[in-house]
């Protein structure tokens, strides 16, 4: 990377929810839905959404945190979304309970269209029945209060997911996993992390498709104390001046 080209920092990256106050309403629908993970389509059924999320009815077990693609059929066309595991319900908690067996499952990111599309469709299923009894177990269903991982940005919502990184620098060539993602950059684990200040170039890849996306990103801060499972580096990502994340944020919902 050119450490003298025009850069800034991304800022309309749309990250529900937006403060981290307002509990969102849910609504009972039957939506069909594909769960797509580890390169296998899993026809499944939506059984309530809000604009955090949805729960799908499913027998499926997997890992909260996993990240998994959508592929939601609404009544205009179909809408593929990111999105992270919240909560399981087994089919024997399930029966215990007397509820559904699924997954709750929380968007990722969400670019501008794509939120404006499912807050579209929110409003005419909101005009069409009431919302349901409040969740509290239903995490995907409810916002969260900013985790202050960044020093410099403590107001921030982020979103917990596991997207596999390459990193390029001029010393080195590295892998990581991000631990989270907000609005403005990322947290990256890692015991050698790279100078405050470095300027690099990393390719995050589609945890779906596989596709790998460029992004250039700068160490705002690192973290070195403490066990070793807390170290790691800040990173803000970067745009060119005068030039969009849109493209990103499509990358990341539909790989």
């Amino acid at each position: 990377m050119n450490d003298d080209s025009e850069f800034v920092s991304t800022g309309n990256v749309q990250v529900a929810p937006d403060d981290g106050t307002d509990q969102c309403p849910r609504y009972e629908v039957e939506l069909d839905v594909l769960v797509r993970h580890d390169g296998v389509d899993r026809p499944r059924v939506v059984v309530n959404v809000s604009g955090e999320g949805v729960f799908a009815e499913s027998i499926d077990h997997l890992p909260i945190g996993e990240l998994v693609q959508l592929v939601v059929t609404l009544p205009e066309g179909s809408l593929q979304a990111l999105a992270t595991v919240e909560r399981v319900v087994l089919a024997e908690e399930a029966a215990f309970v007397g509820g559904i067996p699924g997954l709750g499952l929380r968007f990722f990111l969400m670019d501008s269209e794509l939120r404006e599309r499912w807050d579209k469709y929110l409003a005419d299923v909101g005009h069409g029945c009431a919302a349901l009894p409040e969740d509290p177990s239903a995490h995907e269903h409810r916002q969260d209060v900013a985790l202050m991982l960044s020093r410099r940005d403590k107001t921030q919502p982020r979103r917990r997911g596991r997207l596999a990184l390459r990193v390029k620098s001029q010393e080195k060539k590295l892998a990581f996993y991000t631990s989270n993602v907000s609005q403005t950059g990322m947290f990256i684990p890692t015991t050698e992390p790279l100078a405050l200040g470095s300027k690099f170039s990393m390719f995050v890849s589609h945890p779906a498709t596989g596709r790998e996306f460029s992004l250039d990103a700068e160490v705002r801060w690192v973290c070195q104390d403490g066990p070793d499972r807390d170290h790691g580096m800040g990173v803000m990502l970067l745009v060119p001046a005068g030039a969009s994340d849109e493209e990103f944020l499509r990358f990341v919902n539909e790989g």
